[in-house]
């Protein structure tokens, strides 16, 4: 039983690191205009109401 839980458990954890690797890459990747997704939010979120 232990031996089971501790695949399954290892198995969610791989699975979990692999999703959260590729939504990383995901945002990093550019836009057309050169900034980042997160910049794009920053500016939005941030620099319009200054």
């Amino acid at each position: 039983m232990k031996a089971f839980l501790l695949k399954s458990f290892l198995i969610i954890a791989v699975s979990i690191i692999v999703i959260n690797f590729s939504y990383s890459q995901e945002s990093v990747k550019k836009s057309s205009d050169g900034t980042t997704k997160e910049q794009e939010l920053f500016f939005e979120n941030g620099h319009t109401r200054l």
